[in-house]
């Protein structure tokens, strides 16, 4: 098994010129986890799990109620045939959703190495 941990951060500049207006945003900070099981070579499967914190917007001086406070989990599974070919399919929902769309996505996608 191979665990992985990924951390990061948005840090945004101020806009002067948002109609008329200043707007500052709070920066946005992401931590990412992922549990990985290679299953033979060029096959593996993973569970994944993501928290993105922060982005709150100022307005002229004035706070907005807009914290951004949403995290993910999901599984990936990956398929490696003939050396250069490879299925990738994936499924994740959200747990917390506080802005923007609550929703389910789903991935299937086909790669070709070209060298």
């Amino acid at each position: 098994l191979l665990l992985e941990f990924e951390v990061g951060a948005w840090i945004l500049g101020d806009n002067d010129d948002f109609l008329g207006a200043t707007r500052e945003q709070d920066p946005i900070y992401a931590a990412e986890v992922h549990l990985v099981r290679r299953i033979e070579p060029g096959c593996w499967a993973s569970l994944e799990a993501n928290f993105f914190r922060g982005g709150r917007t100022t307005v002229n001086g004035q706070p907005h109620d807009d914290l951004q406070r949403n995290s993910n989990f999901g599984g990936t599974f990956v398929w490696t045939f003939k050396s250069r070919h490879a299925v990738k399919i994936g499924l994740s929902t959200g747990l917390v959703t506080e802005s923007g769309g609550d929703y389910v996505t789903a991935l299937i996608s086909y790669m070709v190495r070209i060298n």
